[in-house]
């Protein structure tokens, strides 16, 4: 935020900026969490948690920074709750005490195969207004995409920093969640106070979201194989 108002940013862009810091975690997060190997639980609860309080931080962030009446639509956030937590936990429930815990494990494991390429597949219908900025302008395009990536960064530094002392095992998985931002719930139930700035800021966080488990997995690999390489070299 600071460095916006230093660079004399456009009050639209500001906006933009705090809408997807108070964006909730998104909904695909305990699915990614379940890919690299952490609590699926956990990250469930976290999300809900995160999408839960982000009305209000919402709220209160947009009354600061507009000077009409802010009203969001909770009629379709309460939409989207049903159709996106509540849905599947109810399926999930009457599934778990409906079916025997052999085939549900089995049918799990085949759906889980599918998870994956759904969760990548996904942004690619939001990242239009980014190729759009691009086609219009390279270097604006290019400033959207840098700010993406920042803020992905900082979002992710700045809380795993703040849980590593206190939860290192955990400290990951909270980093994850808290970059992963639901930018299109944030949308759909503030679009009349959001303008292009926000679409094209909802495009660029796309890519570093969800290149994010793809380094996560891949440095994990990486120390599990040098760590490896050491006990090798000790055992010689």
């Amino acid at each position: 935020m600071s460095l916006l108002w230093l660079l004399n940013a456009p009050s639209s862009l500001f906006i933009a900026v705090t809408a997807v810091t108070a964006t909730g975690t998104l909904f695909a997060t305990p699915a990614i969490a379940k890919t690299l190997g952490y609590d699926v639980l956990h990250a469930m609860a976290l999300t809900i948690a995160s999408t839960l309080i982000m009305p209000l931080v919402l709220f209160i962030n947009l009354t600061l920074l507009q000077n009409d009446t802010v009203k969001l639509d909770l009629v379709e956030y309460i939409q989207r709750l049903v159709i996106f937590i509540i849905g599947p936990m109810a399926i999930s429930s009457f599934c778990y005490n409906t079916i025997k815990r052999e085939k549900l494990a089995y049918i799990h494991g085949q759906l889980s195969k599918f998870t994956v390429l759904l969760i990548f597949a996904f942004p690619l219908g939001l990242v239009a207004p980014l190729r759009e900025m691009f086609d219009r302008s390279f270097y604006n395009g290019l400033y959207y995409l840098i700010l993406g990536v920042l803020l992905c960064v900082v979002f992710f530094t700045v809380t795993f920093l703040c849980y590593y002392r206190y939860n290192k095992a955990n400290a990951t998985l909270f980093a994850i969640t808290a970059t992963n931002r639901n930018v299109l719930l944030t949308y759909t139930i503030a679009s009349g106070y959001l303008g292009t700035e926000y679409l094209a800021l909802m495009a660029a966080i796309q890519i570093p979201t969800y290149a994010l488990p793809v380094i996560v997995k891949a440095r994990a690999k990486l120390k599990v194989q040098l760590s490896s390489n050491v006990e090798h070299k000790k055992a010689e």
